[in-house]
This record gives C-alpha cells, structure tokens and sequence, in this order.
C-alpha cells in the first residue's frame, strides 16, 4: 500500500460509506461544477448495468465519463479495472478499462485488444475525465483516448484485428458500469456524467465540453446519457434483497433509449442511498482586475486564482492585447506580447501569468494593455480580462543641489550621486583650486538611477543652486551652467593710488576705485581734494570687470596733520596803525598768514617783522609724506581792554524751559553759551553750568581782563585772568513731585505701607510731620503725601496727596445654629462664604472661611468680617481692600444630652455586625445605616480590613444628640485562596475535588457545603468554588475561593469492536483537560495494514511469529469537532481490552506510537476491568497505536525512543539468538510505513 495522507474529512466519508450510511445532499452553489450529484460505489460488489447492449456501433462512436477513484488500484494484484463496457468483455464489444501494472486509461475492443496509455496513472481521490472515440471504418477504424480533455499516446497489447459486426446475440452482453461479474474488475469510487454517443467527437469538443451539461433536446447524436441526479419525486425502489434499485433517473428517457440502468450489490438504507455531491470544479479569474507596473519592473506578474472548488483539472489559456487611445501600450514597443496555457491541477488554486515590460519606453505618460483569459466551454471565468497600467520611472528633481558655487581656494565638485541619479560635472576654465578674478561654467552630465528617467522634461528646466542660469536641451541629460565670477583680490596697501601732501589730493589709478567708507557707497574721483579726511581712513578696490565683481576694500589712513607749532611768541603794535608788531621763536620749515588772506607766505628768518595789529596763523609747511600741521593763531593787539562785566540775556535754568544759546550783545562783544547737563529744555532733578564764550568787536580784546570780573544775573560766575570764556553755575532744579502711586506699596492685608528709597510720607502738604514704612491702621480712610526726597544740592519734589482706604461694611445676613448642649461642638454659624474669615471672642488669630457655614463651634461671641484683598496676593482680584468692620454674632447653648457610645461587635460567620440598637440609626465612616430588628447590620466589601470602623449612634434632634464614636477593627478577608486539585468526570464516574480539609467548604453556585473529608466525590461536570470556612472562635472570616472546574471526559467508540465497550477506561493524570471533551476509539485498520505491509517487506521478519492490533485515539472538545490534545505536562492512562488475537500473548504485550518523528515505547501492564483482560498504558499525545505480540522474547526499555536514521544505518536487521536490547526488528519494517499515516 502506498503511503498517503488521510484528511479528517475523507476518513469520516469513508467511514459512513463503508458502514452503508447514507450521506444527506446539499445544494452546491451557482459556480459549483455540475450542479447536482454522482453515483457513489463504495463497495467491490457495486455496479450499474443494463441488460443488454445498448448500441450497435462499432464505429463513429464516442464513450465518456467523469471517475474519481477513492482506492489506489496500481498496488492491487487483479490485472483490470472495469469503467465501463459496451458488450461482454470476454466475447464481443468495447469499453473503457484501467489497465496495466499502473491500472492506466485503456481501451478494451474485441475482448483481446488493448490500447493503452501506459504513461498515465489516475490519482487516487482526484477527479478524472476519460473519453474513448473511434472514427468510421473507411477511415481506418482508429481508436483515440482523452484524459482531461489531452489525446494520449497508446501502446498496442494483443491480438488487434479490424472490427466486424459483432452482432451482440449472446444474452449475457449487457452495458455496465464499474463492475464486471465475469471477473473481479470491480472500480471504488464516483462516477457522473456517463455519455455514448453515435458520432465520434472531435479533440476540440470533447475538451471544449466536458464541463457542460449536453442540451439533450438539442444533441442528435447522443444516445445515452446518465448524469446521476437525484431529481424532485425520484424514490429509491430497494428489491427485497435490499440490494438491486431499478430505475436510474437518466434527464431524458428518448435519448437514452429506455436503457434504464440497474443498481446491484449496493447498501441502500433510504432515497438518498449512494448519491454524494459531484465534483466542485470552481470558478477561475484574475486575482487583481486592475494592475500597475513600473517600466522598469522587468516584468508584471498576474496571478489567476480558483475559488468555491478545486476538483478537476482545467486548462486556461491566456493572450495580452493592446491597449487603445492615446495613453494604448503597444506590445513591442511598451512590452513584450504573451501568449499561451496554465494548467490547474486537482487542489491547485493559483497560477502566476508574467508579461515582459521594456524598460524606459515611456514618455512619463502611463499606458494601459490587457492580459485576456479564455477556457473551455463551462467554465466559469471571472474577471476574465486583468487591464494592466505601466507607470513611468519618476522624472528627477528639476533642481540640482550639492554643486558649491565657486569660491576662491575651494574645490570644485566633480560628481554627484543621489537616489535620483549620477552626475558628472565638468569646469570650464579647470582648476585644481578655484581661483579669483574667474568666471566658471559647469557642465553636468546626469544620469537617472533605474527607477528615474529624464524623459517628459522640457528644455531649460533645471535649476542649479547658486547658478546664474541653466541651459539644457531636453533628452540629453547635460546641462550647461554659468555661474557668478570669483571677485578680484583685495589690494594691497599702497596699491591703486598716491597721494598729493601739498595740494591735499588723491589720485585714484586706472582699474581701481576708492570711497570713504567700506561699502563703496560714493566714489571718490581721482584727484579729488582729501583736506577733509586727514586723519581718517579712505577704501580702495579693485573695480568689477565684466561679470567679476569688484573686489573687497582695502583701508589705508590719510595721516592727519601734525600738531601746530607751539612756544611762539608775540610783540604788540605800539599804537593802532602802527605796524611795527612782531611774531617770533619760528623758523624755515613754517609758513603763515593773515586771519583774512587764503596764501600761505614762507618764513625765511627766526621772525616776522613790520605787521600791523590783528589775528595770524602759523603752521608747518607740507612735503613729499606729511601735510601742513594745524596752524597756532596768534594774535598782535592794538585794542581797549573789553570793560562791560555783567553779562545779559541768559533766562536761569527752570523745568520746561529752552535754554539761552546766546548772550546779549554789547558794543564790545558778542557771546554763545553751552549747558552742561546738555538738554533741550531743563529738566527737574538737575543742576545746571553755562559756558560763555565772548567774542570781542573791532578795536577791543580781553588781555587785561581781570579775574572773576565778570557776573551772571542768578548763578555764580568766573573767569580766569585776560580771557573771554566765563563759567556761570545755576541753582539745582527741584525733583517732580510723584505720579499716582509712586513712591511707596500698601500691602492691605498686613495694613502697611512701604515707602520706596528716596522718598518720604508726611500727613500734611507741608511734611510737618513725617511717616514711616510701617502700619497705616491708624491713617485708614485719611489721605497722606508723599514726594522724592532731596538729594545732595537737589530740593525734595512737591508733595502729592493720596487716600488711604476705609474698611468695607461688615457682612450682614449671616445665621447661627445653636450648640445642642454645654460643649457638645455642634453649634454653626450659616450664610457665610470663602470671601470671609472668623475669630472667636478675643482671639487674635483670624481663620479663613472655606464653605457656607462654619460648624463644630462652641457657645460664645464669634466675629465674621470680608477678608483684605491685595492684587500682589492675588492677581486675579478686582478691586483692593483692607479687612472690613466685623459682625458680632453669638452662638447659644442649649440643655440636649448626647447617646451613648455604641458597643458593636462581629458575627464573622455570618459577616455581621452585631450588639447594636434594634431599628437605631448609625453613623458608620461618615455614612448612615439602620440596625435590622435584631440589632445588626451587614459587614460591607469597603469595612473588610478597616482597623478603626468608627460607628456613632445618631441622636434624635430634640432630646438627644449623636453619640461618642466606638472604634471598631474589623480583619480583612484572608486573601490566600486553597489550594486544590480538580478531578475530570469520565463517562458515567462522577469527578471530585481532592486536597481539601475539613476546615473548608465548597459550592456549585447555589450555597455552601462544608468538607467533611480529604476529597470531594460524586461532583457533576461544572464550575465549583472551595474556600477556608469563616469562624467566630478564630475571630476570622471566611478565606477567598479557589475556581475549580470538573470536565468531562465521555468515550465514545465503534460498537462491535471490543468484547465489551465498557470496559475502555480514561483516566486523566493531572488536570489534562480545561474543556469536557469526547474521546472517540476505533480500530484503525489503516495502521494495520501499514505494519503488516512492512513485515511482508522484510526478509527478517515475515517468518517471525508476530501479532499486532491498531487502535486509533482522537479527542474532540465536547460537541464540536475541534481536536484538542492534553495539556502541557500532563497524560492520560487508557486501559483497553486486549483484542482476542492477542490475549494468548498479554504478558508479551507491548504498545508503540510515533511522538515528535520518533518510535516511542510506551511503559504498559496488563490490568482487569471486571472479567475483561486489558492493557493499560499512558499517553500524551493521540494518534494511532500499535498493540504488538512479540512471540521471539523481546525485551526492551521502555524509555527508550529509536530515531529514523536507524533505518538508512540498518536497512537489513538480523534477528539475534537472544534477548533484544531495542526494537530492531520492528522499528526497520514500520518506522518509514507508521510515520505518514498520523494527522
């Protein structure tokens, strides 16, 4: 036997069909194939057959059917296997057989000839479409054999001759189906749709139209036809053997000719009796209707699926076709056109089409083509039409960064690489470095990485960062970029000019430009006179050339003009007009001139000689790298010494005031003044100096102007001797008096004031009498000054005047409730709020009010007043205000006696509190109860663990008051649940629950129950809870419950199978279950089989004296038919009666499974389960087992676990004289058979 894989499924099918059980027949959907059913044969003895042959063509016939065989025939000894024949194969007619040492499609004719495709070999539960024609006799007599629609290749055997009118006058030749009685040539499997024709069909129609049901009204040529449908009103008409059913229902009885078929040897149990569903072939079409590619994909893989069914196999051809309109991808041009077949196989659901793209064909439009399927008539294809769209690679980015513009002595970039593209970059001039005074152009070549193009962008669209402009001729990928020159070099000092020390000029050369500042703002021209910037300095560059800017400036310094000549001396004209005045101690290297005249006249000797009275300059004369010095005024009097001393016209400094620039001129001179502060107007806080600077008239100077001559009406005036500047000083101007608010900070809820540094607060405008920083609860509702402080020689400010606030009204409308009793603490005061606070009687502390009321006061005088509200506080108030006036409000004590305190204790069995009041109110932690009429009150969850319960007896309200609170510590709930085992119910013995004390109690639910063992028994399948019981002698309550779940272990088996079913045993070994479950036992004949298979295989062991019997373990969770396996760490004892064939042998019982790929013995012994002799063993996993008797005194550990790499080293083993130390014997011949078998 070969090895396989049975699914669940198929092993139940089997089953009930071996068993005669009818299987029920549902609907398959629209896309089902072959809406309906087929015929079943599950047994050797099964057939179809109509009593006598129903047509006498020997020629231009056609025979087909569907099959799926559900036995594999190639490993059974009988030579044929019948589907169906036309005559009696022993003596005349032709058929459609198995044949062979593979049992391959074969043609039977004349009862000695054989055609057969030898290279073909159905497969086992797969369904099959076989077809035998054969062409008119004047054409040769030909005979041609279709699998799946394919024509095959045939292999002649025996004696063929040309076919002659058979006649058909034997009276056993009959057509039948699946069986022949002669031999045994028996098919087991499913048959549907059986056709005979009167034509022989083309290749074409045969593959084009074996998937559709004939128009039987429409098809001439069609003589039989059975497509084993249960149709509405069929009813099974069993004969009184129960095994023959006449009447095959056939769609339409003229074209099968009356040839009703009979049903013999089948197991009929009803009207549905051998009928299962046919084949589901499914629904085919492409998995995505609507697809992309990228260009540069290589290729577009379209995957065609299989749905609702995968029996059968279909074959699907494919064509692409282009797409139309202007976005049409054109097949060699875009992709490359695809052609041809995929073929589904039985089970196969998926089939992948690939379609070659051309790379950078786009032109960054997408395009669109069509990949198209088609399939033989029948065949449900949908969607049939997959439309492809081929996306162009994406442009790259028109901007192109990573080129540094150049740069004098940087590098240029000469490549780039991005995810976009490659570049390479060439200049133009090329440097090593980037030199200055240099305009550059870069030519970029790019290139696009694989998943960009160029394609679709315009000329001139790029941008180069730094770049002047871009040019670029689309589809080259080179872009010519010109950028900024690299400016000139700054000069270097001395470059680009010269100087002219005795014109004061500057030339500026050819190339270069000059400017007084750095930015080259305003251009000096050459030659330009510099008298004005001596001793600052100029800017020179060289100027921009073409696209070069212009370099950076270069400063250098004109030299500033040497000092004046210093220690000249004068001599007087002697008398106005005189002429005779002199200027000495000068030399040769001086020149000099009058005040009034503009040329210098040269020195030749120590003096000048003969000059009139009034004003001379002298100075150093200029040469090749110096300029004239800064000339010494010298003046040669002949004038009146000025005698007017007091000096008019300057108003004296007062706040808001312009100050004089100017004195009053008189008949001998004129004057400016400065101010020191230097200010547009005076301002208050400061003292201010005037300097006055006279200038004398014609024929007057100051040489022999006394000391301190001079006066200045309202300031202090001096001069020094025989000079005209005067310094005037003024008196200090006073401070401002200060704005609202400054100056000091009144913190109202302190009630001080704060004076700020610098100022000082009096209660009067005349400051007769000062205050400090300090309390203002005495000046509340006074207005009070304040001013700045006078500070060195500057006067204190005006004083400004400012209110101190009043305190508000107190509050009114505020209630009391009265003290119920001398002391009792429950007097309140009402209708007061958080804007207020209190203090009772002379206390000196105020408290903050929080609520509405005040409450737990005593009897006595309390006051209530508005809280003082201060913005430094809190930024949120409104208005500030000290503490207002406060109200006067008594609280009364009246003559109530409080309850006495509770003296509660703790029912901890029944979790109650006990000891109370019947009926009496309480306060429990701040919450109300009412004590039942027991005096109790339930323990609630939120008391469990409170070591202090506070309870206090509520009073009446007239007579009495609440009472003192009692303390009550209540334990907490002992949180450690039991810890206990749970015990499965198997089949009819109840479960239990073991490790429990008597000190426990258990319940379903409904109640406790207390333990009165070790264990608790006769416990149905459910959910139960154990918990330590509550006790009032331990003064503890009870424990929390452990959650113990009995399941429940049911056996189920197949009835005749054991000498008595009840005698299977399952017991769990730990908790191996968390759900009830059904174990379901069976003989498993598969297993056997395999073994016994093994041993014939094996030279060592077939004369070996060995029994065996299989077993088959599947656990299912309850109801369901979802397999479950025990839990990790846990297993079950099975005890099962030891088959008859074996009892001879228990005590040389041995039991194996395979666990993990391995060979596992398992530990067993041989047990009684009433009068039934059983062999016990643990498992813990499922699957098949072996129950072996080994008659040849085999020995073994049973721990040990033999791996399949024993077979490639002992692929002979021998037999040895004595004991055994490991299964050899057996693993060689059943390891590789066992493993395959198991789910």
């Amino acid at each position: 036997m070969k090895k396989r894989i049975i699914k669940p499924v198929l092993c139940l099918l089997t089953l009930l069909m071996a068993m005669g059980l009818l299987l029920p027949v549902s609907a398959a959907g629209e896309e089902a194939f072959y809406i309906g059913n087929a015929i079943h044969f599950a047994k050797t003895q099964d057939t179809l057959y109509y009593s006598g042959h129903i047509s006498d063509q020997l020629d231009n016939l056609t025979m087909e059917t569907w099959v799926k065989p559900t036995t594999d025939f190639s490993n059974m000894d009988i030579p044929n296997i019948r589907i169906m024949y036309n005559g009696n194969s022993g003596k005349s007619g032709y058929g459609i057989y198995l044949h062979g040492p593979n049992k391959s499609p074969s043609i039977l004719f004349g009862c000695i000839g054989w055609l057969v495709a030898s290279n073909v070999k159905l497969t086992q539960n797969q369904w099959c479409h076989l077809a035998a024609t054969r062409d008119s006799l004047a054409s040769g007599g030909t005979w041609h054999l279709y699998v799946n629609g394919v024509e095959q290749s045939l292999t002649q055997e025996g004696a063929i001759k040309n076919q002659t009118p058979i006649g058909y006058t034997n009276t056993d030749e009959s057509f039948s189906i699946g069986n022949n009685n002669l031999v045994s040539e028996n098919f087991t499997g499913c048959f549907d749709e059986v056709r005979f024709w009167n034509v022989c069909r083309t290749a074409d129609e045969i593959k084009n139209n074996m998937y559709t049901k004939p128009d039987t009204d429409a098809e001439s040529n069609l003589i039989a036809y059975y497509n084993f449908e249960r149709t509405t009103g069929f009813t099974v008409s069993p004969s009184g053997d129960n095994t023959a059913l006449s009447g095959i229902p056939v769609p339409n009885m003229a074209k099968s000719g009356g040839y009703n078929l009979t049903a013999a040897g089948f197991s009929l149990t009803g009207s549905v009796s051998n009928f299962v569903n046919s084949v589901a072939l499914g629904s085919f079409g492409f998995q995505i209707a609507n697809a992309s590619v990228k260009e540069n994909a290589g290729a577009i893989a379209a995957t065609v699926i299989r749905t609702d069914g995968s029996e059968g196999s279909v074959t699907i051809h494919y064509q692409t076709q282009d797409g139309t309109g202007g976005s049409a991808a054109l097949s060699g041009t875009h992709y490359t056109a695809t052609q041809g077949a995929i073929t589904f196989g039985e089970g196969e659901t998926s089939k992948v089409i690939t379609v070659p793209i051309i790379n950078d064909s786009l032109d960054g439009t997408d395009r669109h083509f069509s990949i198209m399927l088609t399939g033989p008539n029948g065949v449900t294809i949908n969607p049939a039409t997959a439309t492809v769209t081929i996306t162009p690679k994406a442009k790259i980015s028109t901007t192109i960064n990573g080129i540094t513009p150049p740069e004098k002595g940087s590098t240029p970039v000469l490549s780039l690489n991005t995810n976009e593209y490659s570049a390479l970059v060439e200049w133009s001039p090329s440097h090593a470095e980037f030199q200055s005074g240099t305009q550059y152009t870069a030519t970029i070549t790019l290139t696009p990485q694989s998943d960009y193009t160029l394609k679709g962008i315009p000329d001139n669209a790029f941008q180069i960062t730094g770049a002047l402009n871009a040019q670029y001729t689309a589809g080259t990928g080179k872009i010519i970029a010109k950028f900024p020159g690299i400016p000139y070099d700054a000069p270097a000092v001395g470059e680009g000019y010269s100087i002219d020390y005795k014109n004061e000029t500057v030339s500026i050369y050819s190339g270069y430009e000059a400017s007084e500042d750095s930015e080259f703002s305003s251009l000096l021209t050459s030659g330009c006179s510099i008298t004005n910037n001596l001793g600052q300095p100029l800017y020179i560059r060289k100027a921009a050339g073409g696209e070069i800017p212009a370099s950076t400036g270069t400063s250098f310094a004109i030299p500033a003009r040497p000092a004046a000549p210093v220690n000249i001396g004068t001599i007087n004209e002697s008398i106005l007009g005189a002429g005779d005045g002199k200027i000495t101690n000068v030399d040769s290297t001086m020149e000099y001139r009058q005040d009034a005249q503009t040329v210098w006249a040269a020195i030749t000797g120590t003096e000048i000689t003969n000059l009139p009275g009034g004003i001379y300059h002298v100075r150093y004369k200029s040469d090749t790298n110096k300029f004239a010095s800064e000339a010494t005024q010298i003046a040669i009097n002949s004038n009146a010494t000025v005698g007017e001393s007091t000096i008019l016209g300057i108003t004296p400094p007062a706040a808001g005031l312009v100050p004089a620039a100017s004195v009053t001129e008189t008949a001998q001179y004129t004057g400016t003044v400065t101010w020191s502060p230097d200010h547009a107007v005076f301002q208050s806080g400061n003292q201010y100096t005037a300097t006055i600077t006279l200038t004398p008239k014609a024929d007057y100077t100051f040489t022999g102007v006394p000391e301190n001559s001079f006066t200045v009406p309202g300031a202090i005036a001096t001069n020094p001797a025989n000079t005209s500047i005067i310094t005037a000083v003024f008196p200090s101007l006073p401070f401002d008096a200060p704005a609202d608010g400054e100056g000091y900070n009144i913190d109202y809820i302190n009630e001080t004031i704060l004076l700020t540094n610098g100022y000082q607060a009096g209660t009067d405008s005349g400051f007769t009498s000062l205050i400090s920083s300090g309390s203002v609860t005495g000046y509340l509702g006074q207005t009070i000054y304040i001013r700045k402080s006078a500070d060195g020689e500057i006067p204190a400010s005006a004083g400004t005047g400012f209110a101190i606030p009043a305190r508000l009204s107190a509050p009114a409308g505020i209630g009391t409730a009265n003290e119920s009793y001398p002391d009792a603490g429950d007097g309140k005061i009402t209708n007061v709020d958080s804007t207020m606070e209190y203090k009772k009687d002379a206390e000196p502390t105020w408290t903050g009010i929080t609520g509405f009321e005040l409450t737990g006061l005593t009897g006595g005088t309390y006051y209530i007043r508005l809280k003082a509200a201060d913005k430094d506080i809190d930024p949120a108030v409104s208005a500030e205000s000290f503490a207002s006036l406060a109200a006067s409000i008594t609280v009364q004590t009246t003559g109530t006696t409080p309850e006495p305190a509770p003296a509660a204790d703790i029912d901890y069995e029944t979790e109650q509190l006990t000891g109370l009041i019947a009926n009496a109110k309480y306060l429990i932690d701040g919450a109300s109860y009412t004590a039942d009429a027991n005096g109790k009150i339930v323990l609630y969850d939120q008391w469990f663990g409170n070591t202090s319960l506070s309870l206090v007896r509520r009073g009446n309200g007239t007579t009495t008051t609440d009472s003192t609170a009692q303390s009550l510590p209540v334990p907490a709930r002992p949180a450690t649940a039991p810890t206990v085992n749970g015990h499965a119910q198997v089949g009819s013995v109840k479960g239990k629950i073991t490790g429990v004390t008597t000190e426990m109690e258990y319940s379903d639910g409904s109640g406790w129950i207390a333990c009165t063992g070790d264990s608790i028994t006769e416990l149905a399948a459910g959910t139960y809870h154990v918990r330590y019981r509550a006790s009032n002698t331990a003064k503890k309550f009870a424990s929390a419950a452990a959650d113990v779940v009995i399941t429940k272990i049911s056996v189920t088996q197949v009835p005749g199978e054991v000498t008595d079913p009840g005698s299977v045993g399952i017991e769990p070994i730990g908790e191996a279950f968390s759900v009830s479950v059904e174990v379901r036992i069976q003989k498993s004949s598969v297993t056997d089989d395999a073994i016994r298979d093994a041993i014939k295989a094996s030279p060592a062991l077939r004369d070996n004296s060995l029994s065996m019997f299989s077993i088959d373990i599947s656990i299912y969770e309850e109801g369901t038919n979802t397999r479950v396996q025990p839990n990790e760490g846990t297993s079950v004892r099975i005890t099962y009666p030891i088959p008859a064939e074996l009892l001879a042998g228990k005590n040389r019982l041995m039991v194996v499974c395979i666990e993990n790929g391995k060979l596992v013995i398992l530990p067993t012994k041989v047990v009684k389960r009433g009068n039934i002799e059983c062999i016990e063993f643990t498992a813990t996993h499922f699957s098949p087992y072996a129950i072996i008797d080994n008659r040849g005194a085999l020995s073994y550990s049973p721990s040990e676990t033999i791996t399949s790499n024993f077979l490639s080293n002992n692929p002979k083993p021998t037999i040895p004289e004595t004991g055994f130390d490991t299964l050899d014997w057996i693993i060689w011949g059943v390891l590789g058979n066992m493993s395959a078998l198991f789910f």
